[in-house]
């Protein structure tokens, strides 16, 4: 019996003498810890380019992956089908445009993928986010220069206009458009007052200085003289003010959801016309959008100091027409309308629109 407990004894301190001649996974270059380590879920937005033709993939930042796979299937299939691998270096946030689709609803997912002994391993799917894509009719009218973000030309001979058609007379023989293309940064108002869209100083410049530059003459006779109705905003309670006649104007509040709310808001979102790439290279990078006036006006008036002396209680008490639209509404980022606004004399995206004759 002591034969037999004495070999037992020796065959456990081999096994004991043979753990410790392991190697440690620590102190090579990667732990096999980390290399199993299942990368985290990805969280995605979807969005429309301009000409509803392709769809925009945010991809937000993503533990422990070192890439992403984009699958995508129209809404009335059971399959999904892989479009694009991107690599993402310590799970940074990346962004992909699936171009050249047609009109329909659309669902896409996202996963998350980590290098491990040469193979993917992959993470759990994204929620699933849905889509729909709808092409909208556009004409082409006058000639512009195209301005980057920061006003400065990026052409030296003026470019044809893309106009997006969002609405029709009843008859058919007019047509309300808005430019495809943010196409330049200005103030709503060149000085820090209160004002509303009658008086502000980007009104006057869209119809003289960028009507006479942009249209010939037989093509400002196409579009008509419009009563725009100055709407007050209803979300902040502010006063729109008097309602004009104008050829060129801007989108108010309500005509943004009426004719870009499609629950998703990307139809409206555009990129600046001077990032415009034809070859489609950088489209990453370049067709970003970015805040876009609207028409109405927003909430806090041009005296904020006057303001912020108020007390918390008394400040709604104390707005009133004569000094409360200090601030336009935005579109921001093409995402949602923003009815308390931006200031006046802070610079936004222009998107210039007018009912034109169809003759």
């Amino acid at each position: 019996m002591k034969s037999f407990y004495s070999k037992i004894s020796v065959l456990f301190l081999l096994f004991a003498f043979c753990i410790c001649l392991l190697p440690d996974c620590s102190a090579i270059g990667v732990s096999a810890a980390e290399k199993t380590v299942k990368p985290g879920k990805p969280k995605i937005t979807l969005t429309a380019s301009s000409d509803g033709t392709g769809i925009k993939v945010a991809i937000g930042k993503t533990d422990n992956a070192d890439g992403y796979r984009i699958y995508i299937k129209p809404a009335n299939s059971e399959k999904f089908k892989w479009i694009k691998t991107l690599k993402a270096k310590d799970g940074r946030a990346r962004s992909y445009t699936i171009k050249n689709l047609d009109p329909a609803a659309y669902e896409v997912r996202v996963r998350a993928y980590r290098n491990a002994d040469g193979k993917k391993k992959c993470g759990d799917y994204s929620e699933e986010k849905s889509i729909s894509l709808a092409v909208r009719d556009t004409i082409t009218l006058g000639k512009w220069i195209p301005k980057d973000y920061f006003g400065k030309d990026c052409t030296k001979s003026a470019v044809p206009l893309e106009w997006i058609v969002v609405d029709r007379s009843e008859d058919g023989k007019q047509a309300l458009v808005v430019s495809k293309y943010i196409l330049c940064n200005r103030r709503y108002n060149n000085k820090d007052e209160d004002v509303t869209w009658e008086n502000c100083s980007l009104r006057k410049w869209l119809n003289q200085d960028f009507f006479n530059e942009v249209f010939t003459k037989d093509e400002q006779a196409k579009i008509r003289l419009t009563l725009v109705k100055s709407e007050d905003n209803q979300i902040e309670l502010t006063i729109g003010g008097n309602d004009t006649e104008d050829r060129i104007f801007l989108l108010s509040g309500s005509e943004a959801e009426k004719y870009f709310n499609d629950g998703n808001w990307h139809a409206f979102k555009g990129a600046f016309m001077g990032y415009y790439d034809p070859d489609g290279e950088d489209e990453e990078e370049f067709f970003d959008g970015d805040d876009e006036w609207l028409r109405m006006p927003g909430r806090y008036p041009a005296d904020m100091e006057e303001y912020w002396e108020l007390d918390p209680e008394d400040r709604d008490e104390e707005f009133d027409e004569d000094w409360m639209n200090g601030y336009a509404a935005i579109y921001y980022d093409g995402q949602y309308i923003d009815y308390e606004g931006n200031a006046v004399a802070l610079e936004s995206g222009v998107r210039p629109a007018f009912w034109i004759d169809l003759k």
